[in-house]
């Protein structure tokens, strides 16, 4: 049983401008990866979007593009946010690289930015738009495999 002071209670109540009392909004989870994967998945890319190859800074929008996607409302698989199924792009995930792979689908997905759940992304290589194929080897280094390969 909870008593009165237990943190585990409902969300909490605050006071309006009128004095009535209202529930306020949970916090929502985090449901992406954690801040030292997203920096070691920008270190790794060498903060440059994997499709357009273009610096990201701070004035471009820049999101971090999971290859198996993490479905309607996220998931509670770990390895969904783990390095080799993370990809950093420009844009958002309706403008820049990111809105492209999200409104081209079958493209994105011959091009390795997608991949369906039942294969090991990290088998799955990916092309930039120089037609340079990339593979990520353990997550957090990558290899360039050349222009002539055939996934």
């Amino acid at each position: 049983m909870l008593n009165r002071r237990s943190s585990l209670t409902r969300s909490p109540l605050a006071r309006s401008s009128g004095g009535e009392r209202v529930r306020m909004p949970r916090k929502r989870a985090r449901s992406g990866p954690n801040d030292t994967t997203r920096l070691g998945v920008y270190e790794r890319d060498g903060y440059r979007c994997c499709r357009c190859t273009r610096l990201v800074s701070d004035s471009t929008p820049v999101s971090i593009h999971h290859r198996v996607p993490r479905g309607m409302g996220g998931t509670r698989s770990a390895w969904i946010n783990e390095p080799p199924n993370l990809l950093l792009l420009c844009g958002s995930g309706t403008t820049g690289c990111h809105g492209w792979i999200e409104s081209h689908r079958d493209e994105a997905r011959a091009d390795g930015f997608l991949v369906a759940a039942w294969e090991a992304v990290e088998t799955v290589p990916f092309r930039d738009l120089n037609g340079d194929w990339w593979l990520l080897t353990d997550g957090l280094n990558r290899i360039m495999l050349g222009s002539e390969v055939t996934p």
